[in-house]
Formats: structure tokens, C-alpha cells, sequence
């Protein structure tokens, strides 16, 4: 299941934080075994300054892994 922002330009400074909250619909992954639902893949993708290759950032890993970082 891919959940997808675009277009959304949300220009944080250096040293804030923002939490960014994700609804998926229950009918998607209800009764699914393929879902770890404890324990959700997450990407985050992004850019800093512009869009180019050359400015494009990753981090990507299991939930329980990503609460630490």
C-alpha cells in the first residue's frame, strides 16, 4: 500500500519538527496477512532547496526503527 503526498511545499526551518499524520483507509489492509501492522515499513522521501537529483534525501526502515530517529 503506497500513501502519497505531492505538491506539498512545507518549508522547515533547520531545528523544527513537524509531525505529519497518515490516514489509510481500514478497507485496505483489514484481513490483509501481508500488512505487519505493528510494525509498518516507512519512506520518506524528499528535496532540500529545490527539486534536482542532486538534492533528493531518503530514510526509510521498519516503524519500530524509525521511532528513534
Amino acid at each position: 500500500m503506497t500513501i502519497q503526498a505531492e505538491n506539498n511545499k512545507l518549508n522547515i526551518k533547520t531545528g523544527e519538527e513537524l509531525i505529519l499524520t497518515v490516514f489509510a483507509p481500514k478497507e485496505m489492509y483489514v484481513n490483509n496477512n501481508n500488512i505487519d501492522i505493528d510494525d509498518p515499513t516507512i519512506e520518506i522521501k524528499g528535496f532540500i532547496n529545490e527539486v534536482t537529483e542532486q538534492n533528493q534525501f531518503y530514510k526509510g526502515g521498519g516503524y519500530k526503527a524509525m521511532k528513534k530517529f
